[in-house]
């Protein structure tokens, strides 16, 4: 499976708990608590987590390790080892401010039932560390490390080494309606600390990535899923798992799916260069009684994810470079500066490339262009909005019907923005079958919609979604 690129999210903290981490390591261990003893499982955990300020004792000196560990003991704890800061200063009571922090940030649910002074779960718990740590859910139905539990938050943390279950009879087990004592919190806070540690750099924003495009959380209208799509395929994600709370396993496929259906079609378009790279997607449910895991899997017909990926990523390199050579040799002082690279970009397309169908779907992808100097419609529309998109001018494609010779048939071409008017070009026509390789016309470069109108279709009416590009 694969997971999510690191975001930015609380990295300052994130950075302070780091640092106080490697910090302790270098301390000369010490018995922090009366009834910890150095020779205990537990005791390095506890006297880390002690002296980084994340855990406290009893006035009498101890820790109690075998005690239960309430709601709100945990909530602190796995707040601070996520890097979430809290400020707790002057309140009353004291673990106030923790619950609120988790509630309007999504760690926690209203109305869960569960007093502050409640013992936690071992399933609550690892619900919590998930979602204050913003995990990429593991949903593997075939792997299950735990005989007794399917708990998806349970197996994620198994996945990232936060929890390990207890052996018995050659079996892990989880024991998730279990309280869990003050000792065993701390192991998994430690845990949760050193995989803060080793994450790596949070990823650049993509180039391709339109400002406003994210990953919706829950997606369920038309736009979730088609900036789901995008976002996706850009940045490579081929898995990825969104869970619904509060609704049943029918509302997600009555309801939501048929919008994931429509949504393809349309996220094609608006960013072809990379979606068409993944020619279908399959669905996986996996419900419980309080939630709805739907793992979204994006698959190529006639190649692997990670070939497509590769191919994906020769393409930008490719392309790249173009547009760097393209935009070196404009003038510096154009007064439609847009305008005159698109047609540099029409320009570089037609003579680097000629109208020839290739094998299964490869002539559909922008790679055609740049690899093979050969490919249709699709490939011809992919690669020139690629290297529009990679000089800042906002574009699509639109797929449809064109006319010609009084033969109807499906079609691609681009619509884009430049110098502030809607255009529309059909870089395939502007490239003439049978003559020089080095000739372009721009007959069909830069229409009004009108113009354009008279021999072509389109399939659907793009303008519910043009902000999208933005």
């Amino acid at each position: 499976m694969t997971m999510n690129p690191i975001r930015p999210r609380r990295l300052a903290a994130v950075a302070l708990f780091v640092c106080l981490w490697a910090a302790m390591l270098t301390v000369s261990a010490s018995a922090a608590f009366s009834d910890v003893e150095p020779n205990t499982w537990f005791y390095d955990d506890i006297t880390t987590l002690h002296q980084a300020g994340i855990i406290d004792g009893y006035p009498d000196g101890s820790f109690r390790p075998g005690a239960a560990v309430n709601y709100a003991e945990a909530m602190k704890m796995i707040l601070g080892a996520a890097g979430c800061t809290v400020d707790d200063a002057g309140t009353d009571p004291w673990y106030q401010p923790y619950l609120d922090y988790a509630l309007t940030r999504g760690i926690s649910d209203p109305d869960t039932g569960i007093a502050p002074g409640d013992p936690i779960t071992r399933d609550r718990a690892a619900e919590l560390i998930v979602r204050a740590m913003g995990l990429p859910l593991d949903v593997d139905t075939v792997t299950r490390p735990f005989a007794d539990s399917e708990n998806i938050y349970a197996i994620t943390l198994h996945s990232a080494g936060i929890i390990r279950g207890e052996m018995s009879g050659g079996l892990f087990y989880y024991r998730g309606e279990r309280s869990l004592n003050r000792a065993e919190l701390a192991t998994i806070v430690a845990r949760m600390m050193r995989y803060v540690e080793a994450k790596p750099e949070p990823l650049d924003a993509h180039p391709l990535l339109p400002t406003g495009c994210t990953l919706p959380e829950t997606p369920k209208t038309v736009e979730d899923f088609v900036n789901m799509l995008i976002y996706l395929s850009v940045n490579g994600i081929d898995e990825q798992t969104f869970i619904y709370r509060g609704v049943d396993v029918d509302t997600v496929k009555n309801d939501y799916l048929p919008n994931l259906t429509a949504a393809y079609p349309i996220a094609t378009d608006l960013c072809r260069e990379s979606v068409v790279y993944y020619h279908y997607y399959n669905i996986n449910l996996a419900y419980a009684k309080n939630y709805v895991a739907m793992t979204v899997k994006l698959r190529g017909r006639d190649y692997t994810a990670d070939e497509c990926r590769a191919m994906f990523d020769f393409t930008m390199a490719a392309a790249e470079k173009a547009a760097a050579e393209i935009r070196a040799a404009l003038p510096a002082d154009s007064a439609a500066p847009q305008t005159d690279y698109a047609r540099a970009c029409l320009a570089w397309i037609v003579t680097h490339c000629r109208y020839e169908s290739g094998e299964g779907m490869l002539d559909q992808y922008a790679y055609s262009v740049f690899r093979d100097g050969a490919s249709v419609c699709s490939g011809y529309t992919a690669a020139y909005n690629l290297l529009l998109k990679l000089g800042g001018v906002k574009c699509m494609s639109m797929t449809g019907y064109a006319t010609t010779d009084g033969k109807t048939a499906p079609h691609a071409w681009t619509i884009a923005e430049l110098d502030g008017r809607r255009v529309w070009i059909d870089a395939t026509w502007c490239d003439p079958v049978g003559q020089a390789d080095d000739a372009v016309t721009y007959t069909y470069f830069a229409l009004d919609e009108a113009a354009f109108a008279k021999d072509h279709a389109p399939e659907w009416d793009y303008t519910e979604y043009w902000h999208l590009l933005d």
